[in-house]
C-alpha cells in the first residue's frame, strides 16, 4: 500500500474556513472539494504530544497520561522531557501486523532518540544535537545530495527576538523539511508519515495579526500560504505514487489575552511560599504548585512524589480538597470572571499516575494558566498572543468511501489502520 499521512500542526478551524470563503489557499479548498474533510475534535488539553501519541497509538490521554511536552511530576520539581522510550511501544509502527511495512517518519514527537525501524526517521527534537536520524548515516546522505535538514530548535523565540527573523526562519526550516520528505517518499515507501510545525509556531507569537495586520504583510498568513503550497506538491505526489494522503492538526488555535500565574493566587491563600525577589517556590514551605506549563494543573507537594515534600499520605485527601476549593473560586484577576469552568481530580482525568494531581478547565481560553516558571519563562510565554485549542481540521485524498464530517484523533487513527488493513 501507499499512504502519506501529513500533520500541519497549528491549525485554527475557524480561520481555515475565513481563508477559504475569502477564495485563499486553493489547495485546501482542492482537498475540501474534492476529497473528504471536516471539523477534528482534539485532546480536552490540546497539546502537541498529547496528540501525536493518541493518533499514532489508538489510546486517549485518559490512559496513556502524556497531557504534555514534560514529565509534570518529575522529583526534583525540574520537568523531565519524554523521550523516544516512553511512547515508541505504544506507536503502531512499532507493532504487529505493521512492523513490516517500509516507513519514512519525519518530526514526529517521541521519536527522539530515534531508533530501528524498517525504514528511515528523522526525530523530533527539543535540544541541539546531531544525532537525530535512523539510520545514522541519513543525514550526511541527505547532505550529500543537497538535501540540508535541520530541527526547530535551530529557530528559537525569546523576549529579545527579532519577529521577522524568527518567522523567516521558521519558514525555511519547513521548506527543508519538505524537501527531504519529498526525497524519501517513494516506490520503496509504503507508509510515510511528516509533521510540519511553522504554522503551530508562527500562531504562538503572531496570532494577533488576524486583527492587527493586513493579509500582505501578515507572517501567520504566509505560514497557511507556505502549508497549501506543500499540500499541492504532496497531492501531486499521491498521484505519481498512487497513494492515498491523510491530513490533520492534532491541536487548533485560537486569540490568547493573558497567561495567569496560578502559583501567585495559590500563594495567596497561603498553599506556596516563594522567595520575594525571585519569586523562585520555596518547595520546603508549599503544598500546591502549578505543574509544567501546558499541563493547566496543580501539584500536591507530597513528601511520597517530591524530595522536598511537605504533605503526608495521611494530608493528601484533606490538602488536595483544600486546594481545590480555593482553585473553584479563583477570580480572574483580569476581569473578575471565573478562572475556571471546573477544578477537577487528575484521577478524574486520566487513569494515568502521570497527569498533575488537579486539572484546571479554563473558563475562558483566552485567559490561560502560566505554568511552572521554570519552561514558561524559557519558552517566553507573556511574549504569546495564542495558544492551543481544542478543536481543528482534518482532512483526505483518496479513493475510500466518504465518512463522518467531523472525526475525533482516536477516529484518525482507526482511519489510518483501517486503509493500511484493507490494502491487504
Amino acid at each position: 500500500m501507499k499512504l502519506i499521512v501529513c500533520v500541519f500542526e497549528g491549525i485554527s478551524y475557524p480561520l481555515l474556513n475565513e481563508y477559504l470563503d475569502n477564495g485563499l489557499l486553493p489547495n485546501f479548498k482542492n482537498l475540501c472539494s474534492n476529497g473528504q474533510c471536516g471539523k477534528l475534535e482534539c485532546a480536552p488539553i490540546p497539546y502537541e504530544a498529547s496528540g501525536i501519541t493518541t493518533v499514532f497509538s489508538g489510546i486517549g490521554v485518559e490512559t496513556h497520561g502524556i497531557i504534555s511536552y514534560w514529565n509534570p511530576k518529575s522529583e526534583n520539581y525540574i520537568p523531565i522531557q519524554w523521550d523516544s522510550s516512553n511512547v515508541s511501544n505504544l506507536m503502531f509502527w512499532n507493532k504487529e501486523p505493521f512492523r513490516d511495512l517500509r516507513y519514512s517518519l519525519i518530526n514526529l514527537f517521541g521519536t527522539q532518540p530515534t531508533y530501528k525501524i524498517n525504514g528511515s526517521m528523522l526525530s523530533y527534537s527539543m535540544d541541539k544535537n546531531l544525532r537525530y536520524s535512523y539510520p545514522r548515516e541519513l543525514l550526511m546522505l541527505l547532505n550529500r545530495k543537497g538535501l540540508p535538514y535541520v530541527q526547530d530548535t535551530c529557530a528559537f523565540f525569546t523576549k529579545d527576538t527579532v519577529k521577522s527573523d524568527f518567522c523567516r526562519d521558521v519558514l525555511k526550516i519547513d521548506m527543508l523539511r519538505k524537501n527531504v520528505f519529498l526525497a524519501l517518499t517513494n516506490n520503496d515507501t509504503d507508509i510515510s508519515i511528516v509533521n510540519f510545525t511553522a504554522i503551530d509556531r508562527l500562531s504562538h507569537f503572531c496570532f494577533d495579526e488576524i486583527d492587527n495586520v493586513q493579509l500582505e504583510n501578515s507572517m501567520l498568513y504566509k505560514a497557511y500560504e507556505q502549508c497549501d503550497k506543500i499540500l499541492g506538491e504532496i497531492i501531486s505526489l499521491s498521484a505519481h505514487l498512487k497513494s492515498e494522503v491523510i491530513v490533520f492538526s492534532e491541536i487548533g488555535f485560537g486569540h490568547l489575552k493573558k497567561f495567569v500565574s496560578i502559583n501567585d493566587y495559590l500563594m495567596q491563600k497561603g498553599l506556596l511560599k516563594q522567595e520575594p525577589e525571585s519569586k523562585k517556590t520555596i518547595f520546603s514551605g508549599t503544598m500546591a504548585f502549578e505543574s509544567v506549563q501546558g499541563s493547566h494543573g496543580i501539584n500536591i507537594n507530597s513528601k511520597k512524589q517530591f524530595c522536598d515534600g511537605i504533605v503526608s499520605e495521611n494530608e493528601y485527601e484533606n490538602v488536595l480538597s483544600q486546594v481545590i476549593n480555593e482553585l473553584i473560586n479563583m477570580p480572574n484577576p483580569y476581569n473578575g470572571n471565573p478562572m475556571f469552568e471546573n477544578v477537577i481530580r487528575g484521577v478524574e482525568f486520566s487513569h494515568s499516575n502521570l497527569v498533575p494531581d488537579i486539572i484546571l478547565e479554563p473558563y475562558d481560553w483566552e485567559y490561560l494558566p502560566y505554568g511552572d516558571p521554570y519552561w514558561a519563562d524559557h519558552v517566553s510565554r507573556h511574549c504569546q498572543t495564542g495558544w492551543h485549542r481544542c478543536e481543528s481540521f482534518w482532512g483526505y485524498w483518496g479513493a475510500a468511501e466518504k465518512t463522518k464530517g467531523n472525526m475525533t484523533l482516536i477516529d484518525i487513527y482507526d482511519f489510518i489502520i483501517g486503509l493500511i488493513k484493507n490494502s491487504k
